[in-house]
Order: C-alpha cells, then structure tokens, then sequence
C-alpha cells in the first residue's frame, strides 16, 4: 500500500511539474510576442556551454527574430526573456525611457554581502545617489593627474616584453590591468608583473574566470529564493582582502595625511553635500572597479595585438599614425598627445565590437511597458536582454562582421550607422562610468608597445581563427594569445 502510495504522489508531482512547465512555456505565445519553440528542460539555451559558448546562442536567436518585430521572447530554462533586436527600441529602452529600464536586475545580498552593493548591482534611487556620486571620479582633470601612474606601467609592460621570445600578451595583459588598477583605485603596488604572488591578481582574474552564463542567469531568475536563503556570492577571501585593505589604506592616510590621485582617494575626500560614504561602500565601490575593469582591459588588450599580429599593414598604420601624433609633442608621450591618438582608438573601438565583453545588455521592467508601435505590453519584472554581440556581428549592419577593421570607427563611418549600433560601453545614464579610463590605459599601453616593437602571431601556441572558452561568461582564449616581437624601427 505504501508503495503504491509513493507511486501515485510521483506522479502526481511529475503531472505537477509538466504542467507548470507548459505553462511556463506558453508565456510568450499567451501575449503574442513571436517567439521561439522552447525545449522543455533548457528552454532556447539547449548546447550553451556544453557544445558552444553563448555567444552562439545570441547570434542565432537575433538572426532568427530579427525579422518577427521589435522584442521577441525567448527561455533559459523555463524563464520567459525579451529580446529586443531593433535599434530603435534600443535607443527607447536605454535612453528616452531609462526611467522603466533602470535596473539590471543583477544578484546581490544588502544584508549578508553588503559588498555586492555596488554601481553594477544597485537599483533605483541607491544607483542614482552612487552614480552622481562616484561620476566625477572620472573626470578629464582627475584622469590627467592618473597618467604619470598609467605611463610608468605601460613602460614596465614593454620592458618586460623585450626579454620574451613568444609573448602571452593575455597573461601579461592580466598582469598589466592588476598594477595599473589597484594603482589608480587603490593607490597600491599590485606587483603582478614582477611577481606571482600578487594577492590582488588572484582575486581578479579568479573571479571573472569563474563566471558563467547559465549559472549567473539561474541565479538571477531566483533573486528572491536565494536572498531569502541567505546565499552570498562573493566568496569570504575576496570580501575579506577587499575590507581589509579599505581600512589599512584609510588608516595610514588618515593618521599620515596623504593625498594621493587615486580612485578611493577621491571617494575619501569627496565632499558632496549629501552624506559620505561609508568604509563597506568604499571597498565595494573600489573592488568593481577593479574586478570589472581587469577583464575589460585584459581582453581588449590582448584581442587587438591579436589582430594587429596578423595584418602586419594595419599594424603599421598604426605604428605611423602614433608618429604622426608624437612628432606634435617633440616626441612626448603626454596625456595630450596620448589623447589625440585616434586611430588606435580606432582599434580599441573594432576590438570591443568583434569581443564584446558582456555579450548583452540586461534590463528588468520596472512597470508594465507597451513597446511603442505594437500591441506588446512587458510586464513588470519582465527581464529584457538587448543582444549586443549579435547585434556587433550583424552583416547588415557591419558588412563581413568577422574581418577586423579599424576604418569601421572612423568618423565618418560612424556617422553613416545607428548611434546604437555600437553598445561595447553601453549608452543612457547607465552607460560604463569608467569608459574614458579604460580607453585611456589602453590607448597609452598600446601606443607604448606599438612604437617598441614589431611583432607576429606566434602559430605555434596561437590558433586561427582563435579559439574561445566554451564555458566562460566573457571570451577569453583557450591557450592564451602569443606573439613574436622585434624591435620596431623607431625603438
């Protein structure tokens, strides 16, 4: 009798689930939103990270709904997503209507992980305060004081790269993005190009490498559930440096008086006449930073000498457009000269378009929406994900998307395209705040390097085309990038 018992509750609860999943998986077609047949375990995310990495999958769900309308739906798992693929909602959605779209809708614990609370997680008012607060961080001024730190460390790049026959530009770029963040956020010496045992560097590209797709989105279709089981996703090492480390440096400079130009530097002195923020707000502030802005700099870094290893005529380009500028400043690599190096901008700019680091753009509705020009109401809650990778590979947009070209950015090619066609950083009110640091550390290092060395693709330990982790939430080599370099002819 109990046996049987025990059977029928089985199936009472597998006609359950069956059921709720239907019900899941009708949601789009309830609303008539075009959507795309589900799987019933996987939803449209069937081979992510076992067979391909989702990049794949972003590609193909925009190349197939692209044509049915503005938003279409899609699943991971069994949660109904908005997939936006006009580049005029886009514009709607980031900008005109930022007030419903202001929320990523990211994981984070106020109570039991406090440094989860920062300008990437936050949401609504608590963003808006950050926002303001943290903006003239970045400043032209406060980034002109940073460039005596950013040259130093570019220097050291090159100098290391003399003595490497086959560089791992991806490995010294990681290197390179520890000492040149945790100096302009920190004030302090990583030493991650000197040594291996830099703390910081650990806990940076530990982090990024262990992110994925599949896990992150489960995660934050669950916010609720997870908030109320009280898990934390910042292991306790990394919240204890990043405390730890907060409060020596806010000591020592307290009892000490030192001003520096830093990144925690300004948060400690900023003088807004709303309220101060706190010591668990500064570490939080500070550890983003640092932690997202590594992979942003290590992938562009090492992603465009990729490119320019393989088209030596490029390359050269870009070597005489850096000449060209330097010969303006008696040969000065200056913040001023740096600045006014556009072509390898140009080459930062194709590079975030062809590796896109976040692959999309993640929104959640803050009340119901009616998409302008269609019956379509989001409801509130509604996740919406803007493709940005797709959208970066687009033929019909950037013609032969896999040939990297730097002409692409040139101004007068950007002026023929949507202003939306291009969303590396992002755009609206909660476009990347560190944008113009970043662009500047990279165009500084490359420059440096550029006009050191020549240099090639090392075939031997690098394919082509290159080969990405299948796993790994952002794109990142499977055997590193490595090139050959020689001294260029104006070293």
């Amino acid at each position: 009798m109990e046996v049987l018992s025990t059977i029928g509750l089985l199936i009472v609860l597998a006609v359950t689930i069956y059921g709720f999943l239907l019900h899941q998986f009708s949601y789009w077609k309830r609303r008539n939103v075009p959507y795309i047949e589900p799987h019933l375990i996987y939803g449209n995310a069937k081979g992510v990270e076992s067979k391909f990495h989702h990049t794949k999958f972003w590609i193909d769900l925009y190349q197939k709904l692209k044509s049915k309308g503005p938003v279409a739906g899609i699943y991971v798992f069994f949660y109904p997503i908005a997939i936006v693929t006009d580049l005029d909602l886009v514009k709607q959605i980031l900008v005109k209507d930022f007030n419903v779209f202001v929320n990523r809708g990211h994981y984070l614990n106020l109570k039991d992980d406090p440094i989860s609370a920062h300008l990437f997680n936050i949401e609504d008012e608590s963003w808006k305060f950050m926002r303001n607060k943290l903006s003239p961080a970045f400043s032209s001024g406060k980034l002109k004081a940073m460039f005596p730190t950013i040259i130093k460390l570019a220097d050291k790049f090159t100098e290391i790269a003399e003595t490497n026959t086959s560089l791992d530009v991806r490995d010294l770029g990681a290197r390179f993005a520890s000492d040149v963040l945790g100096s302009v956020g920190f004030g302090i010496e990583c030493n991650a190009m000197s040594t291996n045992d830099s703390e910081y560097h650990k806990i940076a590209t530990n982090f990024m490498n262990n992110l994925r797709f599949m896990s992150k989105t489960f995660l934050e279709s669950n916010r609720k559930f997870f908030n109320f089981i009280r898990f934390t996703n910042i292991d306790d090492f990394t919240r204890t440096f990043y405390t730890t480390i907060v409060d020596k440096i806010l000591q020592y400079r307290e009892e000490n008086s030192v001003n520096r130009t830093d990144f925690l530097n300004f948060m400690i002195h900023e003088k807004d006449s709303s309220r101060q923020l706190t010591r668990i707000e500064m570490a939080s502030q500070t550890g983003v930073f640092l932690v997202a802005g590594h992979e942003v700099v290590v992938s562009l870094l090492s992603h465009c000498l990729y490119e320019l290893a393989l088209r030596k005529d490029l390359q050269e380009n870009a070597r005489n457009s850096i000449k060209q500028v330097l010969d303006e400043f008696n040969g000065e690599f200056s913040y001023e000269s740096v600045y006014k190096m556009d072509y390898i901008e140009q080459c930062i700019y194709e590079t975030a378009r062809k590796y896109f680091i976040a692959v999309s753009v993640r929104r959640v509705v803050t009340r119901d929406y009616k998409v302008p020009n269609t019956d379509i109401v989001l409801e509130k809650g509604t996740v919406v994900q803007i493709p940005v990778y797709a959208i970066h590979q687009d033929p019909e947009i950037y013609p032969e998307p896999e040939k990297w070209d730097p002409e692409r950015f040139s101004p007068e090619n950007v002026e023929k395209r949507h202003k939306f066609a291009f969303l590396a950083f992002g755009e609206g009110p909660r476009m990347c705040i560190g944008k113009r640091l970043g662009v500047f550390i990279l165009k500084t290092v490359l420059a440096k390097f550029l006009m050191s060395y020549e240099f090639n693709l090392d075939t031997n330990k690098t394919t082509v085309p290159i080969k990405h982790c299948i796993k790994k939430l952002f794109l990142t080599p499977s055997d590193g990038i490595h090139i050959n370099v020689t001294k260029s002819k104006f070293n």
